[in-house]
């Protein structure tokens, strides 16, 4: 992040002139282009004082009610300023961040200064730098692949709350982010925050539409939160005695080659595969296919349409092929017919009946024409006479983009994204994720749905669904 370019920005958002920030700030016109090309910048002890003063400008014209979207092309990690005076230390924090860098660039003794470290006290303080430095890696060279590192178990409630408030900027496309993510025994991560109401399911699926998310566990839990960036920075999160938040933000290339390597040093066990890992790890171990075809799901979550109730045919129709399609075909089969808890949501059952598309793991989706989708919606009536002793559920919930699939010892959750392109699996230990899906579900009643309602809701759907269609 550069001092020129986020003036000039803070600049445009505020719709000031040039003009009116060099008076407010008691400088000629003509200084304050000397300043912006970087001839003639505040001396390092004014760098505090300038950049409040320039902070409490700006943030009198730019507050307002969620105003921090505004802000989201500069800083793609924010949160919501809740006050004018959040907003003053958010600025005053981000200009003098970008003086330091320009101090940084021109001075061995700001080098050795920035080798030592820099710490960070207070929960403001905290969340500030946090989406400040981020942010800046993130927009520097967005075609660089950025690889991150964190762990966050050991995040104590004051972090969690604090960062429960980060919004981030929704991308295009997926930005060119991979976040290595690490659990350890027990994780915290994966249990009900009783604290606050935080829908980590709901976290891992809005993750894949801004980066590339891997989960990896561990049998040495780490002493402390982090977040790394690899050959650029650490974020280390910690608690000082008296309860004070306290940040440290390291970027000695030194120091940051030996955490990577006592990082790689550890037990870490990948356990998040996307459709390419996925097939190259059947392909070299074909034994797992035939787990996979036999196991046996104790409950099955849907809150996407994954394709049960296709055949050979309907694969075979849209080009799919391989040693893996009668796997998955299988899998269906016994998840349908076996599976003790099977369950739907409405938006999913909903969203299937009018998109007609359904998803092939593996593969990708499967589309079937408005004249055909409610003869093979109706195939599950034969399959619910086979489940008459454990009936199909129906949940309403607002989970969305996400399978669960729950066995005695390993749960899947697999993961898609809106276009059923890029999709993720991520597999965990059940008894990790069972308090976890336990509060999920708690508030949302399980519904049976009986072969006749089957049948009623299909025809419903169908009468919408014509009545829609004639009005155009």
């Amino acid at each position: 992040m550069k001092f020129k370019q986020l003036l000039d920005e803070l600049i445009r958002v505020s719709q000031k002139t040039k003009t009116d920030f060099a008076l407010s700030m008691n400088m000629t016109s003509s200084g304050l282009s000397k300043m912006l090309s970087g001839k003639n910048i505040p001396v390092y002890k004014e760098r505090y004082l300038f950049s409040r003063q320039a902070a409490d400008f700006f943030a009198a014209s730019i507050f307002r009610p969620d105003c921090y979207l505004e802000l989201q092309s500069t800083f793609p990690v924010i949160y919501n300023f809740a006050s004018k005076y959040e907003l003053e230390g958010f600025l005053t924090l981000a200009i003098e961040y970008t003086l330091d860098e320009k101090y940084l660039g021109g001075s061995n003794e700001f080098q050795d200064r920035s080798d030592k470290g820099t710490a960070y006290l207070g929960q403001q303080t905290l969340l500030n730098m946090s989406c400040i430095i981020i942010s800046d890696h993130l927009r520097s060279d967005p075609e660089t692949k950025l690889e991150f590192f964190s762990y966050s178990g050991m995040f104590n409630q004051s972090y969690r709350k604090l960062l429960h408030r980060i919004r981030l900027a929704r991308p295009e496309k997926p930005w060119n982010v991979v976040l290595n993510h690490i659990l350890a025994p027990s994780e915290d991560d994966l249990q009900p925050d009783q604290q606050q109401d935080v829908d980590y399911l709901s976290l891992l699926v809005k993750a894949e539409q801004y980066f590339d998310l891997k989960l990896w566990t561990t049998h040495v839990r780490p002493k402390q939160a982090f977040l790394f960036l690899k050959g650029k920075f650490l974020l280390t999160f910690s608690v000082q005695l008296d309860g004070l938040p306290i940040l440290f933000h390291i970027q000695s290339k030194t120091y940051l080659s030996l955490f990577m390597n006592s990082l790689m040093k550890r037990e870490l066990t990948l356990v998040s595969y996307n459709r390419a890992d996925a097939i190259s790890l059947l392909e070299a171990n074909p034994e797992i296919r035939t787990k996979i075809a036999n196991i046996k799901i104790d409950t099955a979550y849907n809150c996407i349409p994954p394709g049960y109730l296709a055949e050979k045919e309907d694969l075979e129709v849209s080009g799919f092929s391989g040693p893996n399609k009668d796997v998955i075909l299988q899998f269906f089969h016994n998840a349908l017919t076996q599976t003790p808890l099977f369950v739907g949501s409405i938006e999913m059952m909903n969203s299937l009946y009018t998109s007609g598309t359904v998803l092939i793991p593996l593969y990708g989706p499967v589309h079937f024409s408005a004249s055909k989708v409610h003869a093979f919606l109706t195939r599950f009536a034969g399959y619910m006479k086979v489940r008459a002793q454990n009936p199909v559920k129906a949940v309403n919930t607002d989970l969305s983009g996400i399978a669960i699939f729950v066995a005695e010892d390993v749960t899947v959750l697999y993961i898609t994204d809106l276009a059923f392109q890029r999709e993720k699996f991520h597999c965990l230990r059940t008894e990790d994720v069972r308090g976890l899906l336990e509060k999920q579900f708690a508030n949302n009643p399980l519904i049976d749905v009986p072969v006749d309602i089957w049948k009623d809701y299909l025809d419903e759907l169908a009468s919408r669904k014509d009545y829609i269609s004639g009005l155009f």
